[in-house]
């Protein structure tokens, strides 16, 4: 019989793998598409990851300065707007 534990374990060190290809593909992207600071960068992800692991990853990218937000959109598909916020901002300076 399998633990609820076992399967916490083996749901977050996926959770933590698609985390980890899905910052490879935002990261490209921003690379890509770098404007400035304050300039907005819209991504659309190639691959479709869980709402959790876009949560979680979202949450990682405002804990280094960005202001994100996730669209949901049925018909033009759903993306990822990225801002960067000036450094004082996120240092709380």
């Amino acid at each position: 019989m399998i633990k609820a534990k076992d399967l916490e374990v083996k749901f977050n060190e996926a959770a933590l793998k698609e985390a980890a290809k899905m910052e490879t593909e935002i990261d490209f992207l921003l690379e890509k598409n770098y404007r400035g600071v304050g300039k907005n960068i819209t991504i659309t992800l190639p691959t479709v990851y869980k709402q959790h692991v876009i949560d979680f990853v979202c949450e990682r990218y405002r804990k280094e300065g960005w202001t994100v937000t996730s669209h949901c959109d049925q018909r033009d598909g759903d993306y990822l707007e990225f801002i960067p916020q000036p450094e004082t901002d996120w240092h709380g300076h």
